[in-house]
């Protein structure tokens, strides 16, 4: 089962954006605290990765037993079940080939009406992340 969970070795916790993620992190338990979000729906992602911008549509589908979903991008369609929703958080997890690697992505984020935002962790950092409802 996937939690959130921020911290998943003991160097994650010295690293020097730590501040960061303890300002984001914060973020997201204030904002869980408020009415549920609905994350159903189709919504158009956007990710500043170290190189490049990556474009991305999430398609999230409620369920008896939760949320599952799939991500569309460049290199084609991942499912996603489970997506896990906690108030107005989200995260979410998928393999993305990255140059000769696979690579877990681990998206965690904040429902707010109409606009999501978070970030994206991968082998080499975090990343942020915004997107728009589509429907």
């Amino acid at each position: 089962m996937i939690r959130i969970e921020w911290y998943q070795r003991p160097e994650d916790f010295l690293s020097t954006s730590h501040l960061l993620r303890s300002l984001v992190a914060a973020a997201l338990a204030v904002v869980g605290l408020a009415a549920h979000a609905e994350l159903a729906g189709s919504w158009s992602l956007t990710s500043k990765g170290q190189r490049n911008t990556l474009h991305s549509v999430l398609t999230v589908e409620r369920t008896e037993d939760g949320y599952r979903g799939s991500i569309a991008g460049a290199q084609g369609v991942r499912k996603l079940d489970p997506i896990v929703v906690e108030g107005d958080r989200f995260v979410f997890e998928f393999k993305r080939r990255m140059g000769r690697r696979m690579v877990n992505l681990r998206y965690v984020g904040i429902i707010s009406g109409d606009t999501v935002t978070g970030v994206v962790r991968t082998r080499w950092g975090w990343w942020p992340f915004s997107g728009e409802r589509k429907e």
